[in-house]
């Protein structure tokens, strides 16, 4: 009986083993920095790890660490696109490209140019690490390139095709002002850069009579209205220190030695430089 069960217990283990996937992950320090986010990331935005996918073919494109498109093929063939902006948590959105806009991209993910991507070491200026899980029953690889890349090779190539088809089906531009409208009051980081979230006390809110004068001034003089963009909102100085517009109301008019609000046209060529870029709103308490 013994013989009989170390011989079935040896059946069982090579039989997992001949199911595990050949592992194709280059040894980098850029792709092992990758691996070692990647279960939070998958957790975070509800996403299958496709070192364990069993479909014919699938491909994931993570472009920096704001963006990633996952393509399925099956019987038929599924897509799943989100954005995503971690600060303590992480936050993103679904986007569901229609068919007719996604269907070029689809082509190209899952053509045998992607399949034969190899791993990329070129670095350039002003960009960002993309990424390319590439799953079949018996492979799973990834590849890293940097994004933008040039046109010296066919792989470069291929990569800047795909993220052009990307943007253009994701419609990026709109479903990044649709995240960051989304997000708290606070400063966050996109990409390499710094972005600045506000927005106004709701209505239902008890508001100071100074909050309620010092809204009214920035909307009529900044312009703001319902549709302005939360990132486009105005830097707030108070007693030189930056802060939020629910700030605002935690003082009365008798607590306000200077209330003033100063435009972008005014602030060119001054030391606030960007940060001034949608306008100060700049207050001194006595």
């Amino acid at each position: 009986m013994k013989p009989l069960t170390t011989l079935l217990c040896y059946i069982v283990i090579m039989g997992a083993l001949a199911a595990q996937k050949q592992q194709d992950i280059p040894n980098t320090e850029v792709v092992t920095s990758f691996t070692k986010r990647l279960p939070g990331l998958l957790d975070s935005l509800h996403l299958a790890d496709l070192s364990h996918s069993t479909q014919p073919l699938s491909v994931r494109v993570w472009n920096g660490r704001h963006e990633v498109f996952t393509v399925s093929r099956d019987s038929a063939v599924s897509t799943d696109y989100k954005m995503y902006l971690a600060k303590e948590r992480l936050h993103y959105i679904s986007y569901d490209i229609p068919a007719s806009q996604s269907r070029a991209l689809v082509d190209a993910l899952l053509s045998p140019a992607t399949r034969s991507l190899s791993n990329g070491n070129h670095v350039g200026i002003g960009g960002q690490w993309m990424f390319i899980e590439i799953a079949t029953p018996d492979v799973y690889k990834i590849v890293s390139h940097w994004s933008p890349g040039g046109s010296e090779t066919a792989d470069r190539r291929h990569i800047a095709r795909l993220l052009s088809l990307l943007r253009d089906a994701a419609d990026s531009e709109a479903r990044r002002a649709e995240l960051l409208d989304g997000l708290p009051a606070g400063d966050y980081m996109w990409g390499r850069t710094s972005v600045r979230i506000d927005r106004f006390i709701q209505n239902d809110v008890a508001t100071t009579e100074f909050y309620k004068q010092a809204e009214a001034k920035i909307k009529q003089e900044l312009g703001i209205t319902d549709a302005t963009h939360h990132f486009d909102y105005p830097l707030i100085m108070i007693n030189g220190q930056p802060r939020k517009i629910a700030d605002l109301n935690r003082y009365r008019m008798t607590q306000v030695a200077k209330f003033k609000v100063v435009g972008p046209k005014d602030l060119r060529g001054t030391i606030w430089g960007g940060s001034g870029a949608n306008g100060i709103v700049m207050v001194v308490t006595r």
